[in-house]
C-alpha cells in the first residue's frame, strides 16, 4: 500500500513537471538566458504543484466528509 502510494507520488510528480515544463517554453521561454528560464520553470512546477494538491485534498476531504455525515 505504501509502494503504492510512492508510486503514485512520483508519477504525479513527473507528469506536474512536463506539464510546467510545456507551458512554460510555450509562452515564457525568450531564448537568451537558460539559468533564469530554467528557474522560471521550476517555480512554475511548484505552483502548479501546490495548486493542485490544495485541489486534491479539497477532494479528498469533502468525501470524507460526506461519509462521515451520510450524505
Amino acid at each position: 500500500m505504501v509502494r503504492m502510494k510512492k508510486i503514485k507520488a512520483l508519477l504525479m510528480a513527473v507528469i506536474n513537471l512536463v506539464i510546467a515544463d510545456i507551458i512554460y517554453l510555450s509562452f515564457f521561454w525568450d531564448g537568451k538566458d537558460f539559468f533564469s528560464n530554467i528557474i522560471g520553470s521550476l517555480i512554475l512546477t511548484f505552483v502548479i504543484f501546490l495548486v493542485y494538491n490544495l485541489l486534491f485534498h479539497y477532494w479528498e476531504l469533502k468525501e470524507q466528509y460526506k461519509k462521515y455525515i451520510g450524505d
